[in-house]
């Protein structure tokens, strides 16, 4: 399932994109571990936003040699304030040579 983290609540809507470059550390298991913000820093409502949305999802871990191992990704995040009539969402893409997923998760408030 695609991990949705919606535009934080009490954030004034900003106009253009923002992005959050986001390291996600997942265990040999599938579950993550931790986050960090990489680089440009967001409001602090933003990057909790990931961090809680990261922290509930499950991924197959990364193999070496047919194990199981630690895994970190690199995932850009933007978020996009939608016009006044819709909700507001954003848009997951991946970083760091992965394959880039495509989907847009649009919220409503």
């Amino acid at each position: 399932a695609p991990v949705v983290v919606p535009y934080p609540d009490g954030v004034v809507a900003h106009s253009g994109r923002l992005t959050l470059q986001l390291a996600v550390y997942i265990d040999e298991n599938g579950h993550v571990r931790r986050t960090e913000p990489v680089g440009e820093r967001l409001e602090a409502a933003f990057e909790r936003a990931a961090n809680d949305a990261f922290l509930q999802a499950r991924f197959r871990p990364g193999e070496r040699q047919g194990q199981a191992v630690k895994t970190r990704l690199l995932i850009e995040l933007a978020f996009e304030a939608l016009p006044a009539d819709a909700a507001r969402g954003m848009r997951l893409s991946a970083a760091g040579g992965l394959p880039a997923p495509t989907e847009t998760h649009t919220l409503a408030r």
